[in-house]
């Protein structure tokens, strides 16, 4: 067919093909699709990868066995400091033991690796108080990652109130010779009331106390024998009448003590003991002469007053921050406010004001 026909057609669709007109359309090849020559292969039979559960159980076995062995261990520990300590206990104290009735055991477990022991009954102290706080053996986050790179030791603490047979001010601090710094900063009584003194102790101590004469009569050749046998585990014996656990028990003992590693050289669990029962002794006796007694009450009065004078200042700074808040949460109220509407406002606040002062308001009206 032409291209002249074509175009007739178009402008006059009525004309319809004759018989003998043929249209010359290009015909296109139907490509049929290649199917011979493809075959299909059954899919390949994967084997079965237990990685991922083999590594999921290994963990799991791990933690259960570092929980089991952790605490067996911190138990142990705990079991031998008891035995080693009970004895000295029952020598010192009447009653031993934190048990609530017969058959409960002694000594009180608190956590995996925080154990109490307590007695009572001695005229001088209200009771004595030991803790023994070990490491986290029994976590295995702590026992991958934290133990093996840090410097974390076994603790044991002793708390005792102790009563003075003549009422004395005291205040004392045995402490390592580097933390005195940091003592003095987290300790105002240690700070303001004390200085350090010698009186001959082992290298690396220091002893912060308010006058020589109660630092002799405190730490005799007795207890300076005792502290040089317990070598570098002495962290600190402090000693205050600032800190009141025992209302009739004004004095206040607390100590820190390194537990020996692995429970080795454990003659030292009942010298640390001794130690703190020998001091708070002394303590309970101590008799200052006029002259220092009256200058320790003297610097005890000027260090209350300027604790007075700190606390009111802390209250009035708290007072006008809270008023400066208020001031600031009125005037963003005030922001989306009329004039009308902040008059009106304002006039009730100058009312609150001469309320406040005691006198009455009178509005003048023009």
């Amino acid at each position: 067919m032409s291209v002249l026909s074509l175009i007739s057609l178009l402008i006059h669709p009525s004309l319809s093909f004759d018989d003998d007109l043929e249209l010359d359309f290009p015909e296109e090849e139907v490509e049929e699709p290649l199917l011979q020559n493809l075959s299909v292969q059954e899919p390949l039979l994967q084997k079965p990868n237990f990685y991922m559960e083999i590594t999921m159980l290994c963990l799991i076995c791990l933690y259960i066995s570092n929980v089991y062995i952790g605490k067996q261990k911190n138990e142990r520990l705990a079991t031998g400091w008891l035995y080693l300590l009970k004895p000295l206990f029952q020598e010192n104290f009447s009653m031993t033991g934190v048990a609530e009735k017969e058959g409960d055991g002694e000594m009180l477990k608190e956590a995996n690796h925080v154990f109490k022991y307590y007695a009572s009954g001695r005229y001088n102290m209200g009771y004595i108080l030991g803790t023994l706080e070990l490491l986290k053996r029994q976590d295995l986050f702590n026992t991958l990652f934290i133990s093996p790179f840090s410097k974390e030791q076994d603790k044991v603490s002793y708390e005792i109130p102790i009563k003075q047979e003549n009422p004395n001010p005291i205040a004392f601090m045995l402490c390592r010779t580097n933390q005195v710094k940091n003592i003095r900063a987290n300790h105002n009584d240690i700070k303001t009331l004390t200085s350090a003194i010698d009186v001959g102790l082992p290298s690396g101590y220091t002893l912060l106390a308010e006058s020589s004469e109660a630092a002799e009569f405190l730490f005799n050749t007795n207890v300076i024998r005792l502290i040089e046998s317990l070598s570098n585990s002495i962290e600190m014996v402090y000693v205050t009448d600032q800190v009141n656990l025992i209302q009739s028990y004004p004095i206040t003992l607390v100590s820190s003590f390194v537990y020996p590693k692995d429970g080795k050289d454990v003659d030292f669990v009942a010298t640390q003991a001794q130690l703190v029962i020998t001091l708070a002794d002394l303590t309970s006796k101590l008799a200052l002469s006029g002259k220092v007694k009256a200058a320790a009450e003297k610097e005890r009065a000027t260090m209350n007053k300027e604790k007075v004078k700190e606390i009111n200042q802390q209250r009035e700074e708290e007072r006008l921050q809270k008023k400066y808040d208020q001031k600031k949460k009125e005037e963003e109220k005030m922001q989306g406010l009329s004039k009308e509407k902040k008059r009106k406002l304002e006039e009730k606040e100058y009312k609150k004001e001469l309320k406040k002062k005691g006198l009455k308001f009178k509005m003048v009206k023009g």
